[in-house]
């Protein structure tokens, strides 16, 4: 028989693998979507708006129902509400109800995202050791996996309708197996079980947090929508070399968290966020200077192993706080609103200036996370 503490961390990691893959089979088939509906770029541009707002709009709620319910049932619904809203986007006839569609698949989906982290905090909690890192891990695995079915579906010829409700069914079997192993919250005081538990202004230490995580999420945003274009139109990389940029950033980031709770409990999170993004200020500051792409490619591979234990830290901080949803709730709801708005910044900063030069400020989102870590 599996231990409790295994069975737990057992189940919390299916459900971040769940949580991954559901995020990465959507963009796997975007632009499949975008030619059945005839999308124009703004068009696609506006629907894809619809799940950071949705995200966004969604986040004090989920707080209020943590606050009233507890992670672990929120995890549950929210993973079922993800994986059937998936199923249903690809349904959608026309551009309204898609936009609609995917408003609440990220609501959903940022339901699920802070309940299975705030199951991630309390678990850490009782055992008295780092394992958000390793769960983040976990996430990174389903976005690659999540990718490569849909390459491999795309290719067989599966349309995004069987595409999708064959994940989501898969998908909602592993999170149905794993909600037995979920951890129940510590129970709230009585004096903090009124109607309005969950909902409050967050502490100053919370919203320090909540910046840092912001940050993280405007640099990971911007290396993600720019770096293709940046070794395609800037570095005059070919077509098929310009995503390897976030292919590398990507691949080291999700290897490095799988050691990055050891690096937690070695040389404490302050440390990590004042090294890793240094480290990463560093690597995008070779790959904008050095005009190559081969040094660009590896310089962003670079960025991914500094950037790896930023989130996990930030989430794993606000977890200890004495709210540990609400807090949660409130560090997700900065990094998923900074994130929304830092890329579209970035382009406005190229047309005023040039790409490179906006790039630079990923650089300074960097440098900031390094002073704000003390």
């Amino acid at each position: 028989m599996l231990s409790a503490a295994l069975r737990a961390r057992l189940a919390i990691g299916a459900v971040f693998l769940v949580n991954g893959t559901l995020f990465a089979t959507w963009v796997s088939r975007i632009p499949a979507v975008k030619e059945r509906l005839a999308l124009s770029q703004s068009s696609l541009g506006l629907a894809l708006l619809g799940i950071g707002v949705g995200t966004v709009a969604g986040l004090p709620a989920t707080s209020w129902l943590i606050g009233r319910l507890g992670s672990r049932r929120i995890t549950g619904a929210g993973a079922l509400c993800s994986c059937l809203s998936l199923a249903l986007v690809a349904h959608a006839p026309t551009f309204a109800a898609l936009v609609a569609g995917l408003f609440f698949f990220g609501a959903f989906m940022g339901a699920l995202d802070v309940a299975v982290n705030g199951q991630a905090a309390t678990l850490e909690r009782r055992l008295g050791r780092s394992l958000m890192s390793t769960f983040h891990g976990l996430w990174s695995v389903g976005g690659l996996v999540g990718s490569a079915l849909g390459g491999a579906l795309t290719r067989l010829g599966l349309g995004p309708a069987a595409h999708f409700a064959l994940l989501a069914a898969a998908l909602l079997a592993l999170a149905a197996v794993a909600y037995g192993g979920l951890v129940e919250a510590d129970p709230a005081p009585p004096e903090e079980r009124g109607p309005w538990a969950g909902l409050a202004w967050p502490s100053a230490e919370v919203v320090g947090i909540g910046t840092i995580a912001a940050f993280a999420a405007i640099v990971e945003g911007g290396i993600a929508d720019w770096s293709g274009l940046y070794l395609r139109q800037s570095l005059g990389s070919p077509a098929d070399v310009a995503p390897a940029g976030f292919a590398a950033f990507s691949v080291t980031m999700t290897v490095a968290r799988f050691g990055g709770d050891h690096l937690v409990d070695k040389v404490g999170r302050r440390a990590l966020l004042r090294s890793g993004p240094l480290l990463t200020a560093a690597a995008l500051a070779v790959a904008l200077l050095v005009a190559s792409p081969a040094v660009a490619i590896v310089a962003f591979g670079v960025a991914g192993l500094g950037m790896a234990a930023v989130f996990p830290v930030a989430f794993g901080q606000a977890g200890a706080r004495e709210h540990p949803g609400q807090s949660i709730a409130a560090v997700a709801t900065m990094a998923y609103g900074a994130g929304l708005l830092g890329p579209p910044a970035i382009g406005f900063l190229a047309d005023l200036t040039s790409l490179p030069r906006a790039l630079g400020a990923l650089v300074v989102a960097c440098l900031a996370i390094v002073l704000l870590a003390r």
